[in-house]
């Protein structure tokens, strides 16, 4: 593995850039944690031109 201690990103070491990028991570809403809607579905319908639509 290359030595990385002289390195700076962006200004940072890359220890504070591990940091940061940790705290931005950690800082977002979990993947779980969403309202459900049914709105993504209707337009998804929608653009298939209603399939369960007993017209067909």
């Amino acid at each position: 593995m290359p030595d990385t201690s002289d390195l700076v990103l962006g200004g940072l070491t890359p220890d504070e850039a591990e940091r940061e990028i940790y705290q931005h991570i950690l800082s977002r809403n979990p993947e779980h944690d969403f309202e459900p809607t049914l709105d993504r579905v209707r337009e998804a319908c929608e653009l298939l031109g209603d399939p369960q639509s007993p017209s067909r």
